[in-house]
């Protein structure tokens, strides 16, 4: 450790931009040499050297040389270091401003409908629903992506019958039967998850799918065992994704330019997010004669082992 003379030394050299120290005609008396590193009018440190001998004439230039090397490697980190630094509050200051342009437009919308709808004599009660229903789906993905955000959503494991999962979120998403399509394989085994999280996944799954789908043609819903993974597919018959999106989509608040007015641009993150809670993951990709496909990949683990009797 450099004592506390070294460490004024060192200050001086800093500030004044000049060696000082053993070895020079500043404070020589010093235990260690200190040599600014300067680039043009700035110093970007001190570099120390603690010495047995007095260096000679050559060693010095060489070790001036270092010094002069290592502050131009220093200049570039810092420069690098604040262009990174000012990207990252270039990219929080939008994203900010999309998040609060997002929230106003999500809240303002249904709260201007519920306004409108009871200033009639005869108030809509289907448009009041309507407008509720919206307005409590942002205030819920708000706090959903805030709980998984800070670690406070965590899965409670139950044994669950992947059949039961899809057609309970297929019913609970609101779509006619003729709109989905489901097929589940036969015979699959019962796996370990907060049946809730993997519904509601299924059931951003399912919504993203309607927004962006072909009214005309239902959306396939399926799941099968592949190896030791279960796989639950939801597919459209839309315009599928542009070049590159397979992985933005599930960025948060990320809206695409093939999207629909409206949303925060949560649904998908947080369906990502409580997916990789339980160990598994969301792969998004195109089909082949159009439309996209999301599939949730959910290790199966160990089979389901039954209690054991009580023994009298």
């Amino acid at each position: 450790m450099p004592s506390s003379k070294d460490e004024s030394v060192a200050a001086w050299a800093f500030q004044k931009k000049q060696s000082a120290g053993r070895s020079t005609d500043t404070l020589p008396d010093a235990e260690s040499l200190h040599v600014p590193l300067v680039t043009g009018d700035r110093a970007e440190g001190v570099l120390t050297v603690r010495l047995a001998n007095l260096p000679t004439l050559e060693q010095r230039e060489l070790l001036d040389a270092f010094a002069a090397q290592l502050a131009l490697f220093v200049n570039k980190e810092r420069a690098l270091e604040e262009s990174r630094a000012a990207q990252i509050s270039r990219q929080s200051e939008r994203l900010q401003k999309t998040l609060f342009d997002s929230v106003s437009h999500e809240l303002k919308t249904p709260l201007a409908a519920m306004t409108t709808a009871l200033q009639q004599p005869q108030p809509d009660r289907a448009e009041l629903q309507q407008a509720a229903g919206r307005l409590t789906r942002t205030v819920d993905h708000l706090l959903d992506a805030t709980r998984l955000e800070s670690g406070l959503l965590q899965p409670v494991r139950e044994w669950c019958d992947p059949a039961e999962l899809v057609r309970e979120a297929v019913a609970a998403s609101g779509l006619n039967d003729s709109a989905v399509q489901v097929n589940i394989a036969k015979n699959l085994p019962a796996i370990s998850v907060d049946g809730r999280l993997i519904q509601q996944a299924l059931g951003a799954l399912l919504s993203n799918a309607a927004v962006h789908g072909n009214s005309n043609q239902p959306i396939d819903v399926s799941a099968a065992r592949d190896d030791s993974m279960l796989v639950i597919s939801i597919a459209d018959h839309g315009l599928g994704l542009a070049p590159g999106e397979e992985n933005k989509v599930f960025e948060k608040f990320y809206r695409g330019s093939r999207t629909r007015p409206g949303g925060l641009g949560l649904g998908l993150s947080i369906a990502r997010q409580l997916v990789e809670a339980h160990g598994g993951e969301i792969v998004a990709e195109n089909r082949e004669h159009g439309g996209a496909r999301f599939s949730i990949r959910l290790p199966l683990g160990e089979p389901m082992q039954l209690p054991k009797e009580a023994t009298a």
